[in-house]
């Protein structure tokens, strides 16, 4: 017979808290969404909080992070692969309804494949720009 092993609640959100703060050291800094200080940070603020209430707050700046890059991208390459109006809005549209990290990221990542493709497709050279992942 095992005794179940009794946890506190901080344990109990510490663990649930860990997915989300990999998301953030890792993929979200190898994406350029984050530099590795900001995530440091970004993870050192949810101690303490309900995990879900911390990921909405993250999601939060990680949506205006996306934002400013796309529309920096966006004046950089004068529209590049957003250049119909119809599209940017959908584009803003997709960003404002992420609701967690990893919804971020997957917009994030997705946006680097496609301006890499047009790049591809129109001579840019320039990989190291503001999408370029750091892997």
């Amino acid at each position: 017979l095992t005794v179940p092993v009794s946890r506190t609640m901080e344990q109990k959100l510490k663990e649930d808290r860990k997915p989300v703060q990999k998301l953030l050291a890792e993929d979200c800094v190898a994406a350029g969404l984050l530099d590795p200080d900001k995530a440091r940070s970004l993870v050192a603020g949810m101690a303490g909080k309900q995990p879900e209430d911390a990921e909405r707050e993250i999601v939060e700046h990680l949506r205006e992070v996306l934002l400013q890059q796309v529309k920096h991208c966006i004046r950089k390459f004068k529209g590049g692969p957003w250049a119909a109006p119809r599209v940017q809005a959908d584009l803003r549209n997709d960003i404002h309804h992420a609701q967690t990290v990893r919804g971020v990221l997957m917009l994030a990542r997705q946006m680097i494949e496609e301006r890499r493709t047009w790049e591809a497709a129109n001579g840019r050279g320039g990989i190291l720009g503001l999408f370029a992942g750091r892997h």
